[in-house]
């Protein structure tokens, strides 16, 4: 399905069009801790069983309705789970445009496009699934965020410094994000140094790594199976 961003977004002027190929380019330029085609790898696991993988990658440049972004496509599969996501980022300020999922659990399939209104601070969610369609929108103040979206923001920008605190507005809960302490953490067969990040309420654990390509080395709370964890197994630059 096409996503329909020009329902809900203002096309752009003649003055921003000229000029965004110039930011776009800054942006892109100015990513020092991840190039087009990284792609991690993960293990999905829980008390130590590997229940399946994943992968998180930052293909860069493309568009989507005529609009310029950034593309970050997760996928994770496993025994009665698949979950695609891709996430189509504004070029300057890196926070999602459209989400598309195609989602099967359990033989439960569904697509979910997610147009990100964030002049009017909205969010409109569409589901098909068995050949029906709902749609529903969900109002927020602030701009609205998408995980996916905030690893790579961060990882480019981020000060990384010790007890930071960000406020994460993703369109079910608000989020605190605090830099708890720096670690140690065995990941892709080595150890790694890692800032350590925390959520407040308690729903996301992040590991980074203290390396230049900041790399995520664990992501705990995103898969949407309990007390599930993704440890880093390989990573290609």
């Amino acid at each position: 399905m096409k996503p329909f961003i020009k329902s809900f977004q203002k096309k752009p002027s003649k003055i921003l069009l000229s000029v965004l190929p110039l930011f776009f380019c800054a942006t892109v330029a100015g990513a020092q801790s991840f190039l087009d085609g990284e792609r991690v790898d993960y293990d999905i696991k829980k008390f130590g069983v590997t229940l399946g993988q994943a992968a998180l990658s930052f293909e860069g440049k493309t568009v989507i309705d005529k609009q310029a972004a950034l593309l970050v496509v997760f996928k994770a599969e496993g025994m009665n789970f698949l979950d695609e996501e891709k996430v189509y980022l504004d070029p300057v300020t890196m926070y999602p445009m459209v989400i598309v999922r195609d989602l099967n659990i359990w033989g439960k399939e569904e697509k979910i496009t997610e147009i990100y209104d964030q002049a009017n601070g909205a969010v409109i969610v569409t589901k098909e699934a068995k050949g029906e369609v709902s749609r529903m929108t969900i109002n927020k103040k602030g701009p609205i965020d998408n995980i996916y979206a905030f690893l790579f923001r961060y990882r480019k920008s981020g000060t990384f410094n010790q007890k930071e605190e960000l406020s994460l507005r993703l369109p079910t809960a608000d989020v605190i994000v605090y830099n708890d302490r720096r670690t140690k953490i065995k990941a892709g067969g080595r150890i790694f140094n890692a800032f350590y990040y925390k959520s407040r309420p308690a729903k996301y654990q992040l590991w980074f790594s203290t390396t230049p390509e900041r790399l995520p080395l664990r992501i705990d709370g995103t898969i949407g199976i309990a007390k599930t964890s993704m440890v880093m197994k390989d990573f290609s630059p």
